[in-house]
């Protein structure tokens, strides 16, 4: 016996990554959908000659919001993309705590009367300067969606900086940064690890403290599958940088609604905070193309 050939129609799915007005093509009837908000960025670290500057925090993943209705062909669905959550400026010159991130923008999708968003990542904390075993800065909480985003990384004084939450449908919240260096009677603190996001972005590292120690936090992971067969839609995102006299950045969120890395403390000038990654919304739905004339 050979196959049967399915009558069912071909999937069809649109990705956009800019702020428009959709129309749904005709043989159109149900969709589903997927709103990613924008990733926070990260902090940038403290800077001091000597002693006691800390890592930053870092942005939280955008939250994630995924439906599905029916919309019919000729309707209009109201496209609005976040922008995203740029990574604190570096610090020079004076001593003095490092700069905050900025906190990413919410995605929409509105049909009709009804608007579905997911929030936009938190931003990540600056890197402070005020005394021995000085906390790092906190991290991004993620942004929320069907459900709440992952808690933000919290920085103890003279600890390692806390892990971020995990999200639920939101994204994973950002890791906190690590505690400020003092030479070996102090020694720095390694950033915490992003959150992971469930259908959202996931989080950055925190940045860290200290000249003797390598990296900040870990990346978050996102661990969603789309039915098309794409992947790496809530991506991994940027590491806290490590700290030295001049510190290099907290790296870029990498996927949509992924948060930025927090840059490490320094005794001359702190790295900028990485920034996060723009949302998105995907579309997808089946097409009856007997409806198309030719």
């Amino acid at each position: 016996m050979g196959f049967m050939r399915s009558s069912f129609p071909p999937l069809e799915f649109e990705i956009f990554t800019n702020s428009r007005t959709w129309v749904a093509p005709v043989g159109v009837g149900n969709i589903n959908f997927v709103v990613i908000g924008a990733g926070g960025g990260g902090g940038s670290g403290g800077r001091k000659a000597s002693g006691h500057a800390s890592g930053a925090g870092a942005g939280g993943a955008g939250g994630c919001y995924t439906g599905a209705c029916y919309l019919g062909e000729g309707n209009s669905a109201i496209v609005v993309i976040g922008a995203v959550g740029t990574g604190g400026a570096s610090k020079t010159g004076a001593d003095g705590s490092g700069n905050p991130g900025n906190a990413g923008e919410n995605s929409t999708l509105t049909i009709g009367a009804t608007t579905y968003t997911a929030g936009g990542g938190g931003l990540g904390g600056a890197g402070l300067t005020i005394g021995d075993k000085t906390a790092g800065g906190a991290g991004g909480i993620g942004g929320a969606g069907n459900g709440a985003g992952g808690s933000a990384g919290v920085a103890a004084s003279g600890l390692a900086g806390g892990n971020g939450g995990n999200g639920t449908s939101g994204g994973g919240g950002g890791g906190g940064a690590g505690g400020g260096q003092d030479g070996l009677a102090n020694l720095g603190k390694v950033g915490g690890n992003g959150g992971n996001g469930t259908v959202g972005g996931s989080s950055g590292g925190g940045g860290m403290a200290h000249t003797d120690y390598l990296g900040g936090g870990t990346i978050g992971v996102s661990s969603y599958y789309y039915v098309t067969g794409y992947s790496n839609v809530g991506g991994v995102s940027g590491v806290g940088s490590s700290a030295a006299a001049t510190s290099a950045d907290g790296e870029n969120g990498a996927g949509y609604g992924a948060g930025g890395g927090g840059s490490g403390g320094a005794s001359t000038t702190s790295g900028k905070g990485g920034d996060g990654n723009q949302g998105a919304v995907i579309i997808w739905y089946y097409q009856n193309k007997s409806r198309i004339k030719n």
